[in-house]
């Protein structure tokens, strides 16, 4: 997993690899410590309902629907306004480099797929299909890149990225269709408010004409723009489609409780 800094090293030299390190930490960093802990209970009921298959089906779409509603606006709101994160946590001087961290913001969006899909697999005991995949993958991905060859680290980070999105989106539609069978449709249709409610946030956000202010001032009114747009939509999504789902309104119950618990702790305190 770390061969692509070994190739950036030998392609661009160590001034370059420890631009793409740093910027492939922190990228990584929303997956790690907040989307794959905070949706492991989510997966972790697929184990519970391997043997009753219906039940499997519903948890299967349920863990993937808001796990995906989380991650893929969180990936693309890094990755458009990239240059302002990087700015805010390393200095202007590291500007130059902001594009490779929003190119590698977008492997937020495998990972969530990998993820899933490889609990599927644990769970119906087909290790040997992960080993398969990491081993398609890996001569995939690397030879792709050690073969072509490219003039900058921005082309080849974006290769490097457009290939694992690529690999993980086929695993991942390999097993939703052995498990949803002909209900993938399902999992599409609930897929595609989410994709819709981000790319009208991102145009929304990208339309902004602020002040020329203070750096943190301008991410908060950025993502106060992308993510109250996004949110907006998806009540708008959840009356016109979401309600007449099983999942969608789990999903608004879920929520609901949640803010009913936080309003009587407050009121308690």
């Amino acid at each position: 997993t770390q061969l692509d800094t070994f190739l950036v090293s030998n392609f661009y030299g160590e001034k370059q690899l420890g631009s793409y390190h740093i910027m492939k930490y922190i990228a990584f960093m929303p997956s790690s410590e907040l989307i794959v802990p905070a949706t492991s209970p989510l997966l972790a009921e697929l184990a519970k309902a391997r043997d009753k298959i219906e039940e499997f089906r519903y948890q299967f779409n349920l863990s993937f629907l808001v796990t995906m509603a989380v991650a893929f606006p969180l990936a693309i709101f890094l990755f458009k306004f990239d240059y302002l994160i990087v700015e805010l946590l390393l200095g202007d001087q590291w500007l130059p480099y902001s594009q490779l961290f929003g190119y590698m913001s977008l492997l937020g969006i495998p990972i969530v797929l990998l993820h899933q899909s490889m609990r599927v697999l644990v769970v119906f005991e087909k290790t040997k299909l992960i080993f398969y995949y990491e081993l398609i993958a890996f001569f995939g991905l690397y030879g792709t890149l050690i073969g072509i060859g490219f003039e900058d680290i921005n082309s080849f980070t974006m290769m490097r990225v457009s290939l694992e999105n690529i690999f993980c989106m086929v695993l991942f539609l390999g097993v939703a269709n052995h498990v949803l069978k002909k209900q993938i449709w399902h999992l599409a249709a609930l897929t595609i408010p989410v994709l819709l409610a981000t790319t009208i946030a991102t145009y929304l956000s990208s339309l902004a004409l602020l002040p020329n202010t203070y750096l943190v001032l301008k991410i908060i009114m950025f993502g106060s723009i992308f993510f109250i747009s996004y949110i907006a939509l998806l009540f708008v999504f959840y009356f016109l489609f979401y309600k007449k789902t099983v999942e969608g309104r789990h999903v608004a119950y879920l929520l609901v409780n949640q803010f009913l618990a936080i309003r009587d702790y407050l009121k308690n305190n």
